[in-house]
C-alpha cells in the first residue's frame, strides 16, 4: 500500500512540479559561526561580504551545487535574552560547549522577527551579491523559512495579534505563563506537547495568517534560490488541527478547505519557477508534503534511521532493512524526492551518531550514492564528533578524522566527476548478485547516454563478493570496465558481463565503484 501511494505522489509530481534536471548536491553552513570561523582563520571580523572567492570555490571544486545559508534573518532581543539566560539552555551549553562564554550565545535563528538580513552578517545587498558569487561558481542559494511560529519581539506579534493563536485576557482563567505570553499569545510547539518559549505560535486557520505568511515566503524566495521549509508538518490542517484546533475554534476558527503549503508553493513557483521547496519534515508526512507542492522531503525516518539500526536484530536483518528500504523506495519513486543526510544542526554528530568514523562513512556511502537530495552539515568531512549548537557561534575544538577526511577526499569526486549521480532521467535499478555472500552487498546499477555505473557497498563486517549483471553494456569482445575507489582498470568480456555479471570482491564495510560504457 506504501509502495501505490509513493507511486501515485511520484506521477502527481511529474505533471505538476516544476524541477531541474539534476538532483541538489547540498552544503549546510551555520551562517553565524561560519563567518567567525572564517575570522578566525583570516585574522578579521568576517561579514558575509568579506568571504574570500576561494572559501566559495571550495565547496564548488567538491561537486556542491547549493549552499544552504542557515541563520540570515533578523533575531530580536527578547530571543537572545531568553537563550542567555534560560537555565536548560545554559546547562546544555556547558556540556557542550564548557568554556563558553555570553559572547558565544547568538540566538536562535527559528526565532524570526522579520524576513530582512540580519546585520550581524551583513545587509540585502550583501546577501544578493554572495547569491551572485555563487552563481558565478555554478551553485545556488538555499534559505530558511519558519512556517509555525515567529519571534515573541516580531512586530506581526503586537500589531495583528490575531494572526496568532490567542486567548483574551479573564479575571477567572488567568494566562497560564508556562505556555503563552503575558498577552495570551501561545508559545509555538509541536504534537508531542514540546514548548519553544522564544517563540510566538501562528494560527493556520487564519485566512489573513495565510495571505501573511505567504508574503513573507515571497521575501524569501525573491533572495534564494531554494527554500528549506522548518518543521513544515505542522502548517498541515490536520497537524494543526490536532494540536491547536479546539483552541482556535473558541474564536471561531475552523479548518480551511485548502491547504496553505499548496496554495504559498503554487504562488511562489508562479513567479520563481525554478525554486526549489525542502521540507524538514516527521511522523511519516513525507508523501503529504509531497503532494501539496515540496520537491524534497527530510528522509529522516527513513533511511536516517534504517542505517541507525533502530529496527535491532542481528547483522543480517540490519543489511536486509537497508536493502528493503533502498530497493521499496526507488521502485515507488520517493527515493528521488528524499533529503538524504547522516548529519546537519538537528541530529548529532555522524560519527558521534554511529559511534566510529568508519561506521559513519558506510552510512555516507549509502546517502550519497543513492538518488535524490545529498545533502552535508559543517564538520561532517571533517569527522567531528562535538555538537555545534545553533545558539552558539562555535563548537568544542578538535582535531580532523583522517578517516573522514580521506573518505570524503574519495567519494566527492566521484560523485562531482559522473553526471549519472545526479541526472533525473537516469535509470537506476537495485540489482542483486549471484554468489553465496552476494546478499552482504548493496548494488546500484545507473546508466545515463552512454555513461554506466555500478555502485557495489558491502554492509557486512567480511568481505563479500557478487556476479552482477551488466545488461545494456555496450561492444562485443574484450571492453574495459574502471573501479573508480582504487583507479583500477579492467579488461572483461561483453558478453560474460551482458549475461553472467561483472565479478566484484569488496572489503568489509566499503564499497567500489565501477564505470562502462552502455
Amino acid at each position: 500500500m506504501a509502495g501505490l501511494i509513493h507511486l501515485l505522489i511520484a506521477l502527481m509530481l511529474v505533471s505538476s512540479v516544476v524541477c531541474t534536471d539534476s538532483f541538489p548536491h547540498i552544503f549546510e553552513l551555520s551562517a553565524r559561526p561560519w563567518l567567525y570561523q572564517l575570522g578566525l582563520k583570516y585574522h578579521k571580523h568576517m561579514m558575509l561580504e568579506d568571504v574570500p572567492d576561494s572559501e566559495i570555490k571550495y565547496y564548488a571544486d567538491r561537486g556542491i551545487t547549493h549552499i544552504y545559508l542557515l541563520g540570515v534573518w533578523s533575531i530580536g532581543a527578547y530571543g537572545l535574552n531568553h537563550d542567555r539566560t534560560d537555565a536548560g539552555l545554559l546547562a546544555d551549553y556547558k556540556n557542550i560547549l564548557p568554556d563558553f562564554t555570553t559572547a558565544d550565545i547568538i540566538g536562535s535563528p527559528f526565532a524570526v522577527t522579520k524576513y530582512t538580513i540580519n546585520p550581524q552578517i551583513g545587509t540585502t545587498s550583501d546577501l544578493k551579491n554572495f547569491r551572485d558569487r555563487l552563481n558565478s561558481f555554478g551553485m545556488k542559494l538555499i534559505l530558511d523559512f519558519v512556517p509555525n511560529h515567529s519571534a515573541i519581539d516580531a512586530p506581526t506579534a503586537t500589531s495583528n495579534i490575531d494572526l496568532y493563536v490567542h486567548n483574551t485576557p479573564s479575571q477567572s482563567a488567568p494566562f497560564d505563563r508556562s505556555i503563552m505570553t503575558e498577552n495570551g499569545v501561545y508559545y509555538g510547539k509541536d504534537k508531542y506537547g514540546y514548548v519553544w518559549t522564544d517563540t510566538a505560535q501562528f494560527n493556520y486557520f487564519n485566512a489573513d495568517t495565510v495571505k501573511a505568511r505567504t508574503a513573507d515566503l515571497f521575501a524569501v524566495a525573491a533572495l534564494a534560490d531554494g527554500i528549506r521549509c522548518d518543521m513544515a508538518m505542522l502548517a498541515v490542517n490536520e497537524i494543526f488541527s490536532g494540536i491547536w484546533g479546539s483552541t482556535v475554534s473558541t474564536r471561531g476558527y475552523t479548518q480551511p478547505s485548502t491547504e496553505f503549503w499548496q496554495t504559498a508553493i503554487a504562488a511562489i513557483k508562479s513567479r520563481y519557477p525554478d525554486t526549489i521547496f525542502m521540507a524538514e519534515q516527521y511522523w511519516g508526512m513525507g508523501d503529504k508534503l509531497l503532494s501539496l507542492g515540496f520537491d524534497y522531503v527530510y528522509d529522516k525516518e527513513g533511511l536516517y534511521d534504517t542505517l541507525s539500526g533502530l529496527s535491532g536484530g542481528d547483522e543480517s536483518s540490519y543489511i536486509w532493512d537497508i536493502k528493503n528500504y533502498v530497493k521499496n523506495t526507488l521502485a515507488s519513486g520517493f527515493l528521488d524526492h528524499g533529503a538524504h543526510f547522516i548529519a546537519n544542526h538537528d541530529q548529532d554528530r555522524a560519527v558521534y551518531h554511529w559511534g566510529v568514523d568508519w561506521r559513519a562513512d558506510l552510512a555516507g556511502m549509502v546517502t550519497f550514492t543513492v538518488p535524490g537530495l545529498r545533502f552535508h552539515w559543517m564538520g561532517q568531512w571533517e569527522g567531528h564528533r562535538n555538537k555545534l549548537d545553533i545558539h552558539l557561534r562555535r563548537q568544542k575544538t578538535e582535531a580532523a578524522d583522517e578517516v573522514c577526511v580521506s573518505f570524503y577526499d574519495m567519494l566527492l569526486p566521484i560523485l562531482r566527476d559522473h553526471k549519472v549521480f545526479h541526472a533525473k532521467d537516469a535509470r537506476i535499478e537495485y540489482v542483486e548478485g549471484s554468489d553465496n555472500d552476494a546478499w552482504k552487498i548493496l548494488a546500484l546499477r545507473m546508466e545515463h547516454g552512454s555513461e554506466g555505473v555500478l555502485v557495489a557497498i558491502n554492509l557486512s563486517k567480511e568481505s563479500a563478493s557478487a556476479s552482477i549483471p551488466l545488461p545494456h553494456v555496450s561492444g562485443a569482445g574484450n571492453v574495459t570496465v574502471k573501479e573508480l575507489v582504487s583507479g583500477t582498470a579492467y579488461s572483461r568480456d561483453a558478453d560474460t558481463l551482458r549475461n553472467q555479471g561483472l565479478f566484484v570482491e569488496v572489503s568489509s564495510n566499503y564499497l567500489q565503484v565501477f564505470t562502462y560504457t552502455v
